[in-house]
């Protein structure tokens, strides 16, 4: 019980510092659990729906980046760009084999 309570204190402290992290973990932990229900069912709406979550956090990652600049700044973007352009055609070519 003291880990659980200790987890859920962690995640209100940085949701009040930082918001966007929040919900950018969310979207990816969504994402994986996707393609990991893909992975069995082998059902395309899982697969896109995976894809739209992580496009759409590696986009808020850019967009944070570019209003709210933080000391890795640089380091994020390009990481969120190479995410971008290394899922959708790893996507593309699941899709494919299905």
């Amino acid at each position: 019980m003291r880990y659980w309570r200790q987890f859920w204190h962690t995640l209100m402290v940085l949701g009040q510092h930082n918001p966007p992290q929040i919900v950018e973990a969310a979207m990816l932990t969504l994402a994986a659990a996707l393609v990991l229900i893909w992975a069995s069912e082998r059902s395309v709406p899982y697969l896109l729906l995976s894809w739209i979550y992580t496009v759409g956090a590696c986009v808020l990652i850019l967009v944070r980046e570019t209003v709210i600049p933080s000391a890795h700044a640089r380091l994020n973007q390009t990481i969120a760009t190479i995410i971008v352009f290394l899922v959708s055609p790893l996507l593309f070519l699941l899709y494919q084999t299905t």
